[in-house]
């Protein structure tokens, strides 16, 4: 479990200096496309029994906006949350979530 929140750390880091367009290593590429396919795998499985949702997105970073963003019920709170301690630290402004007050 603790790698597992290592290897995401890493890969929140690696896209966010991929979004710079900072070069990546062959390490972080490989890095990069490894999480993608865990995170789209985890979106299709994990996520929808998390959240109870039906996935409209490719990526739980974009399922995580668009309930944070606009679902109001304790869908959009859970999502908020999940953004605010796990990916807004690594990555600031991160899939458009729109900060609340």
């Amino acid at each position: 479990m603790l790698l597992g929140w290592i290897f995401a750390t890493f890969y929140a880091k690696i896209d966010a200096k991929k979004k710079r367009k900072d070069k990546l290593t062959l390490a972080e590429k490989a890095i990069f496309v490894f999480g993608l396919l865990i995170d789209v795998v985890l979106q299709l499985t994990i996520i929808n029994l998390i959240f109870l949702d039906i996935p409209r997105e490719f990526t739980i970073s974009e399922r995580i906006a668009r309930l944070a963003n606009n679902d109001k019920g304790w869908r959009g709170d859970f999502a908020y949350w999940f953004y605010k301690k796990f990916l807004h630290p690594h990555d600031p402004g991160h899939s458009g979530v729109r900060i609340r007050k």
